[in-house]
């Protein structure tokens, strides 16, 4: 019990850290509302404006929304390749997978570990490296919002 109360604490400390618990729940009614972004955003039925964006993983294989993000987040669901996902914002502060790295500015590969998430209009989150949203400078593709903390 002790180490399940010490993993919560732990949990709850992550969340304040990232501050995903800043995000707004709401904030437009219709599209106009998400208006003048540079990525065309919409209002999602979440009253979030999103940009959405397809999973593209190398295999062919899902990619797992995760509570958290980092690699210990359970997973609670799988989404296929080719599926379009609204994202709210991202955090540069999430885990590495699969040994990404960054690239830089001419797209060679860098030494920097690749840890950018996304976090989804249903409040979960998925590994950038499987999305098609533009390259990523410096930890964030431009024009996506950087999570509050993250």
């Amino acid at each position: 019990m002790r180490g399940l109360v010490v993993l919560l604490l732990g949990l709850t400390a992550c969340n304040a850290v990232l501050g995903i618990e800043d995000v707004p729940l709401y904030e437009c009614q219709t599209n106009l509302d998400c208006a003048g972004n540079e990525l065309n955003q919409t209002c999602s039925s979440l009253s979030r404006c999103v940009a959405e964006y397809q999973v593209v993983t190398g295999d062919g294989g899902p990619v797992h929304k995760r509570v958290h993000p980092n690699l210990q987040g359970d997973v609670k669901e799988d989404v296929p390749t080719g599926a379009t996902l609204g994202i709210v914002c991202q955090t540069a502060h999430g885990d590495q997978v699969d040994g990404r790295v960054a690239v830089d500015q001419n797209n060679q590969p860098t030494s920097i570990p690749f840890k950018t998430w996304d976090l989804l209009d249903d409040d979960l989150w998925v590994y950038d490296g499987y999305m098609t949203t533009p390259r990523i400078v410096q930890g964030y593709s431009p024009g996506i919002k950087h999570c509050p903390g993250g």
